[in-house]
């Protein structure tokens, strides 16, 4: 049994890191290429700045709500879900990239917002969805992996980047961030949570407080 459980974490922690290198290598790339559109298109550096205004000023605002939200579903589906989105969501703009629509860069403006949610939500639950596969005393060395292989694709991704621009432009690269999400709710969608005792607590009903009365409480951090 005790090899069984370790064969099936060690599975498990591959699918998860698997998934969090790819988003993270494809985030780099699509973060840099929007920022990259925008200036290019526009020559303002405030309209460039607007778009990490709207990254930031999404997790700060909407963090209560999404932590609430995500705090009251399984992890992992929600994190099936939020990369599903992203992934149907990319598509659409890429093809609105391809054919040069007029207003893509309001587009752009609102799937940056919509994108920050659902990754936001996908995070949070993603931390939560570690301490559902990970026995407790792996979970720090989990994390620190998922740390380390998030920082190396960070790297290679700055460092590809331009490539990547002149060889199949801005819409090839929307395709590559929207199919890497694709892949990654596939990776998640092998994950199995079923660890021994985090079964018991996962299939354990529990009474869930009022949903807006946690939202009040989490609003109450901003004071």
């Amino acid at each position: 049994w005790e090899k069984m459980r370790t064969a099936e974490y060690t599975k498990n922690k591959n699918l998860l890191i698997g998934s969090f290198t790819v988003n993270k290598f494809a985030e780099t790339i699509f973060y840099l290429t929007i920022i990259w559109y925008i200036y290019d298109v526009t020559n303002s550096t405030i309209a460039t700045t607007f778009y990490s205004i709207i990254s930031i000023t999404s997790s700060i605002f909407l963090g209560p709500i999404v932590g609430v939200f995500a705090e009251r579903k399984a992890p992992k589906t929600v994190v099936q879900y939020c990369f599903a989105l992203i992934s149907v969501i990319g598509l659409v703009l890429a093809l609105l990239f391809y054919l040069e629509i007029s207003y893509l860069l309001i587009l752009i403006y609102v799937f940056t917002f919509i994108h920050t949610v659902l990754t936001m939500t996908s995070g949070i639950s993603r931390g939560r969805l570690i301490g559902q596969i990970a026995p407790k005393e792996k979970i720090p060395q989990l994390s620190g992996l998922l740390t380390s292989f998030g920082s190396v694709a960070n790297m290679v991704g700055n460092a590809a980047a331009g490539f990547l621009l002149l060889i199949i432009g801005y819409s090839g690269i929307i395709v590559v961030q929207a199919g890497s999400y694709l892949l990654s709710f596939i990776l998640i969608l092998l994950i199995v949570v079923n660890l021994g005792k985090q079964e018991s607590i996962i299939n354990t009903p529990v009474q869930k407080p009022n949903f807006f009365k946690e939202l009040l409480e989490g609003m109450k951090e901003f004071r």
